[in-house]
């Protein structure tokens, strides 16, 4: 018996211990997305309106696109948990998606692309990483976001 309760607590131990590293490393690669792009992200000049209000901060293109972002790191997150851990597969159904979809995790352009993937392939999340780097890419292009110079990079 205690043999057995050894063996149990050792396998449930690196189970979680599995668990603990994926989300910590998921964790930091989002942290690290969002320092990155924060950091690239076009400001405006800071200038003071007529009532007295600073307008400084984001550019109104470089604010939509970390809000866009910010929207696709959190799907991502759901799929991903949603393709790990079993008590979350549900995400992955019709139902699931539809109710994403009307809570507004999700929108319905969003919903049409990921409903074409096989559910048990298990790679919604991908599919979100390629969104937000296409994002990216778009946003160097259009300027919203720059290089260190302060000039957009492509």
């Amino acid at each position: 018996t205690t043999l057995t309760l050894i063996f149990f607590l050792f396998d449930a131990f690196a189970f979680w211990r599995k668990f603990y590293m994926l989300t910590r490393k998921v964790q930091g690669r989002m942290n690290d997305i969002g320092l990155f792009l924060t950091s690239v992200a076009r400001r405006q000049s800071g200038e003071v309106d007529k009532d007295g209000i600073d307008n400084s901060g984001y550019h109104p293109g470089a604010k939509a696109l970390l809000d866009e972002v910010g929207h696709y790191l959190r799907l991502y997150h759901i799929f991903l948990w949603a393709e790990h851990a079993n008590r979350y597969k549900i995400l992955l159904t019709k139902e699931g998606m539809d109710r994403m979809v009307i809570r507004g995790m999700m929108s319905k352009k969003e919903y049409s692309v990921v409903t074409l993937i096989d559910p048990t392939l298990r790679e919604h999340h991908w599919i979100v990483l390629e969104w937000i780097t296409s994002r990216v890419g778009k946003g160097f292009s259009d300027g919203s976001l720059i290089d260190r110079d302060g000039s957009p990079t492509w």
